[in-house]
């Protein structure tokens, strides 16, 4: 388990988390990091709830991963002391914590505070392997000057086969050279261990064209391994020099699938369009004369008893919609309206007679509806 890190999930509730570092942090809350993404610096706001517990305020939304993170300073001594000093146990103590919290931080893998670790110099890996490389889409890595590290590496690793495999070839010749000469090792030694560049001679059974010696070709095999660039990727270089491995990367398969596939005719509504087919809706019917425009364009209504005329929006605007209302006031109740609607003088004294009435309205913004009726229909 990490020692200076915690690297935790949101479940959009869970407010309050445990700072619960083993060496704690100096006694110093500003010591503690909540964040997102890799900036340390740009903190998610929380407070303390007690010296072990922290509150996000607002809590991350569901899915977001975040990091509780204790970075000690590696620029100045929590304790700079003078000479002659009264040295206390909890200075003493700190001044020691803060060397071990940073040599937890480097176990953690925070070589430096922000990554990435910059080494000037070069990197024996001790015959050990880099465990992550191949998460990294190979093909897509390139240097600096636009050519693919893949293909740099399979040049270098094909230049080392060769000589390897030339190299082999030489010692077999060795052998073959010690087998022929009897007991006359210089001959085998030539083939073995002549300098780099330096043909075998034909006494020692060369051509003096291209026979070099084992030693020969292990030298270019191991200038060819040490000659792969030096700027090769790093794992921080991955979504930033390199597009990350993504499952949402849309795909020709999607197509028609997941996304809409290309249909000239596909309505716009920021264009103007050619409507060769009707459009229609089945209109909304509330009878207590309460109408959502942000539902439908048409609406039926059948009073059961005095009501009041009133539209409403639950969402987005209206300006400039249209319609009809179908009133069936056949019970002849006292129809009234919401101060938003205009009308004429005769609107309401024509609807609540007796009869059914065709409305029109026009929207003008979601708080103006202007209306006009026509006479009682049979």
């Amino acid at each position: 388990m990490a020692k200076t890190v915690r690297e935790l999930t949101s479940n959009g509730v869970q407010s309050v988390y445990p700072i619960d570092f083993a060496l704690g942090y100096l006694d110093d809350r500003e010591l503690v990091y909540v964040y997102t993404g890799s900036d340390y610096t740009t903190q998610i706001p929380y407070t303390w709830v007690d010296d072990n517990n922290i509150e996000l305020n607002p809590v991350p939304a569901d899915g977001v991963e975040f990091t509780i993170r204790r970075v000690v300073p590696r620029d100045a001594l929590v304790n700079n002391y003078v000479d002659d000093a009264n040295l206390r146990e909890e200075e003493v103590n700190q001044s020691f914590l803060q060397v071990v919290m940073l040599f937890e931080e480097v176990e953690d893998g925070y070589m430096s505070v922000v990554p990435p670790w910059i080494v000037n110099g070069d990197i024996n890996m001790a015959g050990n392997s880099i465990l992550n490389l191949a998460e990294i889409q190979a093909e897509d890595i390139k240097n600096l000057a636009g050519d693919s590290l893949l293909a740099l590496a399979q040049q270098y690793s094909d230049a080392a086969a060769t000589s390897a495999a030339e190299a082999s070839t030489s010692a077999a010749n060795a052998q073959t050279a010690e087998n022929n000469a009897g007991l006359n090792v210089t001959y085998a030694a030539e083939w073995a261990n002549k300098a780099e560049d330096s043909l075998v001679s034909a006494a020692a059974g060369g051509d003096e064209v291209d026979d070099y010696s084992a030693k020969h070709h292990a030298a270019k095999a191991q200038a060819a391994a040490a000659s792969v660039p030096v700027d090769a990727l790093v794992p921080a270089d991955i979504g930033v020099t390199v597009q990350a491995h993504d499952p949402t990367i849309l795909v020709d398969a999607d197509i028609g699938a997941v996304i809409q596939a290309y249909d000239i005719d596909t309505a716009k509504t920021d264009a103007a369009q050619d409507w060769t087919k009707p459009q229609r809706g089945p209109a909304d019917v509330n009878n207590d004369l309460n109408f959502d425009l942000a539902l439908k364009n048409n609406y039926e209504a059948t009073p059961t008893g005095s009501a009041t005329l009133t539209f409403s929006v639950s969402s987005g605007t209206i300006n400039g919609q249209s319609g009809f209302l179908l009133l069936d006031n056949s019970g002849g109740f006292v129809i009234g309206k919401a101060a938003s609607i205009k009308t004429d003088d005769t609107f309401l004294s024509t609807i609540s007679e007796a009869g059914v009435y065709l409305i029109s309205y026009y929207a003008k913004s979601n708080t103006e509806v202007f209306m006009v009726t026509s006479r009682a229909m049979a």
